[in-house]
């Protein structure tokens, strides 16, 4: 039924998106919001599992916010809302809104599609495992790590940059001692519900929350988030399954605190007065700027689109970014050998590129939809989308039996929020070293003797 359903929304988004008029309409992005919002409860009511719990139901929240609450929430009383205020093309915005719709209704009918066969042909397999070995051994270069990170000025570039999320964009040698470090802490967040004896288990646990808590004082908010989704999923699959109430409350207190923290960050940490001025910084006007990280990536929806829809593709230039990024030094080198632009190997440079210019110090973001549409058009959005329902769906198929698609459910889970306000390869660096760790730690400790796709 899940199945016919879906396929029924993807015939009315394609028609929807045909059909978008060329002009803003409410009516019409009203619509589509109701359409999204229906398809989702027939989703969630009748597929297999009844459980929330997992990247399906947090990457839908996600990508509502990203693409379907400003046109209807915002733009008729409050057009000017955060990034919103520097003009754009407002015509845009209901052609924009369709293929977003389009986009989900892809990745949702691939889903559907590739999950009516899942089979967990051995799942005790990982009771087989020592994981205290695979453990001791992540701790060991998670700290490591982490000490090089900050000795390398990792500390001082977090500690200079609250009104960004700089990840991924520390300078020199610290930045690789930053992706070793922060994927081995997620790898050991994975793993570490799987110890059987509770006092190990805790010992890690407070390790991980330590540094979860270090990252948070400072002001990073994405590792921590991503770890935590970890531990929440694994905490589900592994020792006890979540009610669903419960968490639906911890992502509504986990988005508020972010928010929160989103408008303290600002502020500096030498203030005598951190908490009271953090406060006074905070600007809510409605419920709905709780997910006003999420909302703001509308922006680069509409900028991206009409660049592509006026001009041109840029067939995968601006996906180049994300995709090497997993090799060191590829992206510079490949941008030295073919003369291409730092700022055009990602749609969030190249979209910061085309509102403020050359070396700007705000950056406009991106959004998964415009990141596809911008380098393959409506062609990618269809294959891209069917390939990440198709990825979902695999991973949850095998994640209890196979080590390799167990860290890839467990990082798309990590990714579920940021997903959406990223490029589609943006976040696949820690990914691959992650796979690559765990294919050293099989051959140290002959985990798994291969993986099967």
């Amino acid at each position: 039924m899940v199945l016919f359903v879906n396929l029924f929304f993807l015939i009315v988004s394609s028609v929807l998106y045909i059909s978008a008029p060329d002009i803003y309409s409410y009516n019409y992005c009203v619509l589509i919001n109701v359409l999204f919002i229906i398809q989702n409860c027939i989703y969630f009511t009748f597929r297999r599992t009844k459980s929330l719990v997992g990247f399906q139901f947090i990457f839908m929240i996600s990508f509502y916010f990203t693409n379907f609450v400003y046109p209807v929430f915002y733009f008729p009383t409050n057009k000017d809302f955060l990034l919103f205020h520097f003009s754009f093309n407002e015509n845009i915005i209901s052609k924009a809104t369709s293929i977003a719709f389009l986009a989900y209704s892809f990745y949702i009918f691939s889903l559907s599609f590739f999950s009516r066969k899942i089979q967990m042909d051995n799942p005790d397999f990982f009771k087989k495992i020592d994981f205290e070995k695979v453990m001791k051994l992540l701790l060991k270069i998670t700290v490591i790590f982490l000490i090089m990170f900050i000795i390398y000025g990792g500390y001082d570039y977090f500690s200079s940059i609250y009104s960004k999320d700089g990840d991924v964009f520390v300078g020199g040698i610290s930045l690789y001692f930053y992706i070793v470090f922060f994927t081995t802490l997620h790898l050991m967040a994975i793993f570490v519900f799987d110890i059987s004896e509770r006092a190990k288990r805790f010992y890690y646990l407070v390790t991980i929350f330590s540094i979860i808590i270090f990252f948070l004082f400072l002001g990073s908010r994405n590792m921590a988030l991503a770890v935590f989704l970890i531990l929440i999923l694994s905490y589900n699959n592994n020792v006890r399954k979540i009610p669903n109430f419960v968490f639906l409350s911890v992502l509504i207190l986990g988005a508020i605190f972010l928010t929160i923290l989103m408008f303290t960050r600002s502020i500096s940490l030498s203030d005598t007065d951190y908490v009271n001025s953090g406060i006074e910084n905070l600007q809510f006007n409605s419920l709905w700027d709780i997910g006003s990280d999420l909302i703001v990536c509308n922006r680069s929806l509409y900028t991206l689109i009409d660049f592509a829809n006026n001009n041109t593709h840029t067939f995968g230039v601006t996906m180049l970014g994300g995709f090497l990024s997993p090799i060191p030094f590829a992206q510079s080198l490949v941008c030295k050998i073919f003369a291409i632009p730092l700022d055009f190997i990602g749609s969030a440079s190249f979209g910061t590129f085309l509102e403020f210019g050359k070396d700007s110090t705000l950056g406009l973001g991106t959004n998964i939809v415009a990141d596809v549409y911008l380098a393959f058009g409506l062609l990618g959005i269809v294959v891209f989308f069917m390939f990440l329902g198709w990825l979902v769906g695999r991973a949850e198929s095998q994640y209890k039996t196979n080590v390799y698609w167990n860290i890839i459910y467990y990082f798309l889970i990590s990714n579920s929020v940021f997903f959406v306000r990223s490029g589609f390869f943006d976040n696949i660096r820690p990914l691959i070293w992650a796979l690559v760790f765990m294919f050293l730690i099989n051959k140290k400790y002959s985990l798994q003797k291969k993986w099967t796709l």
